[in-house]
């Protein structure tokens, strides 16, 4: 290998791995940034869950609120049914 041809390899390698330590650079950048994505996306996730629990022990006491409700109800509708029977009953008389 002449001299010329080696030192132009050696400045291709030269370029080369400058440019290579660039890439690496932006990956170290991107790599920074997703860690921080992935911090704020996980405090997202877990307000997320709280926010989720909160409502689920909502509905839980709603649905509680909807049986008694169905119950008081249930409880309207017969004595309904018995006074219709009675005055019914009455007016037969």
């Amino acid at each position: 290998m002449e001299s010329q041809e080696y030192d132009d390899l050696l400045r291709t390698l030269v370029r080369t791995m400058a440019h290579q330590e660039s890439i690496n650079d932006d990956l170290r950048e991107f790599a920074r940034q997703q860690l921080a994505m992935n911090e704020r996306l996980t405090g997202t996730l877990e307000r997320i869950e709280v926010t989720l629990d909160r409502i689920d022990g909502r509905l839980t006491s709603m649905d509680g609120r909807l049986t008694s409700i169905d119950t008081r109800l249930g409880g309207l509708e017969t004595l309904l049914k018995r006074l219709l029977r009675h005055e019914t009953n009455g007016e037969e008389a």
